[in-house]
């Protein structure tokens, strides 16, 4: 009997993290650019600036994506590849 009790509560208590795993999978994935660009208004993120603008230029809206852009270059953001390093 209590080894049925302890499987339900192990069931449950799986169900529900798995069920708030997908909302919020769900929910980030609705407002991942929202997210991003909070990042960088509000918090000065460079990261999140670029990030912002990789996705707006997958949207097409590449005037928007060249503001962030400028905005994570101004906050000292560089992407820097292992070409560019090298000399």
């Amino acid at each position: 009997m209590e080894s049925k009790v302890n499987r339900k509560k192990i069931r449950n208590n799986l169900l529900i993290f798995l069920s708030s795993l997908s909302v919020l999978t769900a929910l980030y994935f609705i407002y991942k650019l929202e997210i991003h660009e909070w990042t960088c208004i509000n918090e000065q993120n460079a990261p999140g600036c670029y990030v912002t603008g990789l996705i707006y230029e997958e949207n097409g809206q590449t005037q928007k994506a060249r503001h962030y852009f400028k905005r994570a270059k101004e906050l000292g953001y560089s992407r820097e590849t292992k070409n560019e390093r090298d000399p």
